[in-house]
């Protein structure tokens, strides 16, 4: 009896030895809870966090189980931004996602020296803006989401549904790099479609409520370059051209959703899901130095009920090449 009672005794000891590794093991292999950082510039890409958070939920990373999002909303302020985005850092993420140019550009500075990764998206020039070296061989610690010229093919789209079109706005922001470049590209396409390009710099909201209040005759369309300043500002633009009677053309189909003509471009939702295959492959262990900057699709956009608005009658060919959104 006291050789069964001993060998109980060390059974049970066994048993209980088993019980707390196997608990610490599965404490060790649980799963990863990843801490993404997001500053945005502009209102306007707040679709591509809503994309993002998708993108990464289809990936398998459950929000509150396997990542958590720290996000204080768009930062208009370029100084605040910085500020925001030393603030992420101090709390460690694993990852930065950045939307827009004035924000990758924020991001790139506060990780200089930490190198935490930074996937971005959307930003329109970002070997020109500074951002990487190489669109196949970022470099560094940054990679993320592009978009090839789009400018030439939706002015043409646009001279196509209106074949009339003369003069036409180009209100930009001057100091954002982006618009600049772009504006530098579209110039010789317009000469060549026989339109005149009118560049209206304004660099501020305050300018842009000016500009709208007292928004000048003579043009026959508005056409906002791709511009994080003057796409937070789409919808006052599409009112505008409501009330002139004037076809709006906006970089992104979300710019078209929300009164405008005719675009040729991207889905700034799409992008935030493209931008969330790249942080699933950094938290797999590749560097963003060597996964190449990607290039979303675009599309052509019409709102056939701002058509209708302002009457004009677009052909079923331009139509059948379109995504045609009707309210």
């Amino acid at each position: 009896m006291k050789i069964l009672h001993r060998n109980s005794f060390i059974l049970i000891f066994i048993c209980l030895h088993l019980l707390l590794f196997a608990f610490a093991c599965d404490k060790q292999e649980g799963p990863k809870i990843y801490t993404i950082g997001v500053i945005n510039f502009s209102p306007a890409a707040e679709p591509a966090y809503e994309g993002f958070r998708q993108g990464m939920e289809e990936l398998g990373y459950g929000e509150g189980k396997h990542i958590r999002y720290l996000y204080r909303g768009h930062i208009a302020d370029k100084q605040e931004l910085a500020v925001e985005g030393k603030r992420l850092l101090a709390q460690k993420v694993d990852l930065i996602f950045s939307m827009s140019t004035p924000a990758s550009v924020v991001a790139k500075e506060v990780t200089a020296d930490a190198k935490t990764p930074v996937v971005f998206g959307p930003v329109s020039n970002p070997v020109a803006s500074g951002l990487v070296t190489n669109l196949k061989h970022p470099g560094g610690n940054l990679t993320g989401v592009t978009f090839s010229m789009q400018e030439p093919k939706r002015l043409e789209f646009l001279q196509a549904i209106m074949p009339s079109i003369q003069r036409i706005c180009f209100p930009y922001n001057s100091k954002d790099k982006s618009p600049t470049l772009n504006l530098e590209r579209l110039r010789p396409i317009a000469r060549k479609l026989g339109v005149e390009l009118v560049p209206i710099p304004l660099h501020n909201h305050q300018e842009i409520d000016t500009f709208l209040a007292h928004f000048p005759g003579g043009f026959d369309a508005i056409y906002l370059p791709t511009d994080s300043l003057m796409a937070s500002r789409t919808s006052d633009f599409a009112h505008i051209a409501l009330a002139h009677k004037i076809p709006l053309s906006p970089p992104q189909r979300e710019g078209v959703e929300a009164g405008g003509l005719v675009s040729y471009g991207f889905s700034i939702f799409e992008v935030g899901r493209q931008a969330a295959r790249l942080a699933d492959q950094i938290f797999r262990g590749i560097s963003p130095a060597d996964l190449p900057v990607e290039v979303t699709e675009f599309k052509a956009t019409i709102n056939q009920t701002t058509a209708k608005k302002i009457n004009i009658t677009i052909s079923d060919s331009i139509l059948r090449q379109a995504v045609v959104i009707r309210d």
